[in-house]
């Protein structure tokens, strides 16, 4: 039952409709599958990580280093808007024709980690469907915590599995003219984050 929530849980955190999700359709789109599973790989990895802390009690310390974490924040944001205008400006096809490496991939995993991690939305979101769901934390018997988070990884690596499935599924249905629409609808989501990203931080630096 715990198991049960645990992925009910990971699956409802990951659907938040945050950069990560246009990101990973943006490079399964422009690099393949593999490229998607590394975004999912990346950000399951932290999202089980910070379920594992919310568990623990220990989310809002981690949600409190991250208020520290500005200078990376503003990275990100950077990055971003730079992602977000490449898919943007540049063609589609000349994009897909970049071969994905291995280093590549352990980038993007590294990288999506990073910047979820650095999220105090996640820790936040795990509080409150912690609270909806009725999970007690349960720091004094941390083996009791094991089918919980490995729920965590199952919900979230369900949502990843069904997005980048629908984008092959869209990929092929569609025409190649609606794949470079959708691109530049995806691109400009990204460079809207990436903006917000920076502007926030900057707001926060200032004021």
């Amino acid at each position: 039952m715990l198991w049960l929530r645990g992925t009910l849980i990971g699956f409802l955190v990951s659907v938040t409709g945050d950069p990560t999700d246009f990101l990973c359709m943006e490079l399964t789109l422009e690099r393949g599958v593999g490229a998607g599973l590394a975004v999912a790989i990346g950000a399951t990895l932290a999202d089980t990580l910070f379920g594992a802390l919310a568990a623990l009690g220990l989310a809002e310390a981690a949600s409190y280093l991250s208020n520290f974490s500005y200078v990376l924040n503003i990275a990100g944001g950077l990055f971003l808007i730079y992602f977000g205008l490449r898919a943007m400006w540049v063609h589609l096809e000349k994009r897909q024709k970049k071969v994905m490496r291995m280093r590549d991939m352990v980038g993007i995993e590294l990288w999506t980690f990073v910047f979820t991690m650095l999220s105090p939305l996640t820790a936040i979101t795990f509080l409150a469907f912690f609270k909806s769901f009725g999970i007690l934390l349960l720091a004094n018997d941390i083996w009791s915590l094991i089918p919980l988070i490995l729920g965590f990884a199952c919900g979230s690596l369900l949502w990843w599995m069904f997005l980048i499935g629908a984008v092959v599924f869209f990929n092929k249905l569609f025409k190649p003219i609606y794949l470079i629409w959708m691109s530049w609808a995806s691109g400009f989501v990204i460079l809207l984050f990436g903006i917000y990203e920076i502007g926030k931080e900057v707001w926060d630096l200032i004021f």
